[in-house]
């Protein structure tokens, strides 16, 4: 009676929301739109068309909210409670296209009838596909927790894709993706799976094959599938890490048959959305300025004489009397190009996938541009029956322009300056104030002497080797073996320029960013040791009614970095960039954090007739951040039933 009620409440519902699709002015379907009038029918519809009744249902009943539409048009409607429609058509040879979330989509030629009953069948192939989830994989009619399973590698041909995590957005429901900034080479998303779960940190954990990484440590170009574990059932099995969810990332592998070569590339070309047009003639924003002070009951800052200069030139001599537009100035058009070339392929025993690509992001502001070299190899072969083995390396180097560390100041200093200021004149100078009226700070506040006051570099190197082993002694029975190493290696090298700001108007230095120059080496290094054994059993019983899937795991993993910053005042040399090219005093700081976790973990799904569903999660991770000899231990039951074929109603208990 439950279930009935349930279901009734549910046809309610979706009736509800069908007759307000019906009711509005504009209907969709696979990208067509139609207009309707407030009965639902299109308006454009002749008086003289035939009129269609018909049913659609599936082996469970009537269907509420399907989709009938007239092939070759934009005519078209939905299923009321009872399943039932109405739709008038041009021609009683007319073609139904009947389609439904889940469902096949079928066509039924009327042949002159003007009654028709359609019984649509559920699309198996999605009901069966195979998803990622911890430690194995399920099929998706079998699963009891909520996951979203999205296939990159068509995804990846379709539109371009340089970033993982900004590639997410849209993919899955209840999964957020925020972009707080598109810095070159830190335009990392935010990722909130149904919503902020904590104060704190609400990033879910990252798996990438097997073992936890950064989400953006990918090629998505090598990337095969990426499943995301939603709920406390599903994500149960990776422990308390996993409170906010899991994003399960699955790299390409290699198959047998004839060597496969792929290329995927794009060029973009950037700039930035101006949003506001700043006052960028100089006469006005004089008078502007002279405006606002004498409103306020002071005397004003420019002079008569500086304004008709500036106003009488009219932009002749755009060097000495500049008009300057500071977001033009700022900003630049950039073209971004990544290119990925990849090679797949082996025999029946050994098979291979090997991939190289390259980024070149200049970015939208000077001096702050990106480029990123990256590579994979995933290899594996079956020494024999019981016997397989593996290897995937990957890794990166990555360079940054040192403009990037002044990126905030260049927007707080560009909104200070003043259209009276050439930001760079054509032979390569900086400009400084053409006018000794405008306020003293004005002089630093060239956006472009921020960008560029920096040299060096900043390199990031990774590099990531993981080693399998997967021995199957019995039918059934297998023990899957992993160590994996990754290291983030991060090399930064700083020292001034020495830049002038020259007035343009007179000709002379006004501003310089001559001081006590300071070079600074700092060197951050991250190492990750990961290793796991899992064993799974599949086997099935009475006449193949009941089947058993069991797997019971142990991992150990050990997180340690380092950082180490010096800075040495009094360089010789500008043209030096070791800590030796300076005589003056030096100040050094650096760390050291390690911890360490050992973990047990397991899951028993019991499968009857692929009707009732019983899945059993156990983990227990210990600790070093514990006190000596805790462990935390969390354990989750659930339940599900599934109706013939159908996806899984489920629930935890």
């Amino acid at each position: 009676m439950r279930i009935k009620s349930s279901k009734v409440a549910w046809k309610k519902a979706l009736f509800c929301t069908s007759l307000a699709l019906t009711s509005m002015s504009v209907h969709a379907h696979d990208g067509r739109v139609w207009a309707a009038d407030k009965s639902g029918m299109p308006s454009s519809v002749a008086q003289d068309q035939v009129t269609i009744t018909g049913s659609v249902s599936d082996n469970m009943g009537p269907m509420i909210g399907a989709t009938v539409l007239e092939k070759g048009t934009t005519n078209g409607c939905v299923t009321d409670l009872n399943g039932q429609f109405v739709l008038k058509v041009k021609s009683a040879d007319a073609t139904l296209i009947v389609s439904n979330i889940g469902y096949t989509t079928q066509e039924v030629k009327l042949r002159g009838r003007k009654s028709v009953t359609i019984t649509l069948a559920e699309d198996n192939k999605l009901l069966n596909e195979v998803v990622v989830v911890g430690y194995g994989t399920q099929k998706k009619v079998n699963m009891t927790g909520s996951v979203s399973s999205i296939n990159v590698s068509k995804l990846a041909e379709s539109r371009p894709l340089t970033n993982v995590s900004q590639a997410l957005a849209g993919l899955a429901a209840g999964v957020s993706v925020t972009s707080n900034h598109n810095r070159p080479g830190d335009d990392n998303a935010s990722i909130l799976v149904r919503g902020q779960g904590t104060l704190n940190s609400s990033a879910p954990l990252i798996i990438i094959d097997g073992s936890e990484a950064g989400i953006n440590t990918v090629n998505p170009q090598d990337i095969e599938s990426i499943s995301i574990l939603k709920d406390a059932a599903s994500a149960a099995i990776y422990g308390s890490r996993a409170a906010n969810g899991v994003v399960l990332i699955t790299t390409k592998t290699g198959a047998s048959g004839k060597i496969k070569v792929d290329y995927n590339g794009y060029v973009s070309f950037e700039s930035i959305r101006k949003t506001m047009t700043p006052v960028s003639n100089y006469a006005d924003y004089m008078e502007l300025i002279n405006e606002g002070y004498t409103n306020s009951g002071k005397k004003a800052l420019y002079s008569q004489k500086m304004i008709d200069a500036w106003r009488n030139d009219a932009g002749k001599n755009p060097l000495k009397y500049p008009n300057t537009d500071w977001i033009d100035e700022t900003f630049k058009c950039s073209a971004s190009t990544n290119h990925v070339i990849s090679v797949s392929g082996g025999s029946d025993k050994i098979r291979f996938y090997g991939s190289f690509g390259f980024m070149n992001n200049p970015g939208v502001m000077y001096n702050s541009g990106f480029t990123k070299y990256n590579g994979r190899l995933n290899l594996d072969a079956d020494v024999a029956k019981w016997l397989n083995i593996g290897i995937q390396v990957s890794g990166y180097v990555s360079d940054m322009q040192p403009g990037y560390h002044e990126i905030s100041n260049v927007f707080t200093y560009t909104s200070a300056t003043t259209p009276g200021m050439v930001f760079r004149a054509p032979d390569g100078r900086f400009g400084a104030m053409n006018n000794d009226e405008d306020a003293a700070q004005s002089a630093n506040n060239n956006p472009l002497i921020r960008a560029f006051k920096w040299d060096g570099t900043d390199r990031k190197n990774n590099f990531h080797p993981r080693f399998l082993a997967t021995i199957k002694p019995l039918k059934g029975l297998s023990l899957a073996l992993s160590y994996s190493y990754e290291l983030v290696d991060e090399d930064i090298m700083r020292k001034p320029v020495l830049l002038e700001g020259w007035n343009f108007l007179t000709d002379q230095v006004t501003y310089t960013t001559k001081t006590k120059f300071n070079i600074t080496n700092e060197n951050n290094k991250i190492e990750r040791y990961f290793n796991d054994a899992v064993l799974r059993y599949h086997h099935k019983f009475f006449k193949n009614s009941l089947t058993l899937d069991y797997m019971l795991g142990a991992s150990q993993e050990l997180y340690r970095a380092k950082n180490l910053h010096v800075t040495k005042q009094d360089m010789i040399d500008l043209g030096m960039s070791v800590l030796d090219g300076a005589t003056g005093q030096a100040s050094a700081n650096g760390g050291i954090s390690e911890w360490a976790m050992r973990s047990v973990f397991s899951r028993l799904n019991l499968n009857w007739q692929d009707r009732y569903l019983l899945e059993f999660n156990l983990r227990a991770d210990g600790s070093s951040r514990f006190l000596k000899q805790a462990m935390g231990i969390l354990s989750i039951t659930l339940c599900g039933l599934a109706h013939g074929p159908r996806e899984v109603y489920g629930g935890c208990v």
